[in-house]
């Protein structure tokens, strides 16, 4: 599902009905007037779930704005950092999968920790093996 802001002039279809969003009134609700120049307030939330309903659709025809007013708020992953970084969070990864698949995503205790991380690290080639200190502030 696609996320869009709500600007002035937005062109939505509620049940079949064209309708534009004229503004924003004092109490947050959200005034369209459909093609007759008939008012219909929403609140936000039941203009939000009315879209998860599909009883709102977003127009693709957009006279006012030219185009549907999309808002990229994905959150940024591993590849949009440095190659160096994005290998050090891969290693901790590693790291921290294993240690926590045993205990349900609960940590071992110190003398456990120590044996499992030096095993861990033989796995993977790791040179050094982090210290407890190290993981818990992970």
């Amino acid at each position: 599902m696609q996320t869009f802001s709500l600007r002035v002039k937005l062109v939505v279809i509620v049940r079949g009905v064209l309708m534009v969003l004229e503004k924003r009134l004092i109490d947050r609700k959200l005034l369209f007037f459909d093609e007759l120049g008939e008012p219909t307030k929403l609140s936000e939330k039941e203009f939000y779930e009315a879209y998860e309903k599909r009883e709102i659709e977003i127009s693709a025809d957009q006279p006012y704005l030219g185009r549907v007013p999309y808002v990229r708020n994905v959150p940024p992953d591993i590849s949009c950092f440095p190659k160096k970084h994005g290998d050090e969070a891969l290693r901790r990864r590693k790291y921290l999968d294993d240690l926590t698949k045993r205990g349900k995503y609960k940590l071992p205790g110190d003398e456990d920790m120590i044996k499992k991380l030096r095993d861990i690290a033989k796995k993977i080639g790791d040179a050094c093996a982090p210290s407890v200190s190290t993981i818990r502030r992970w």
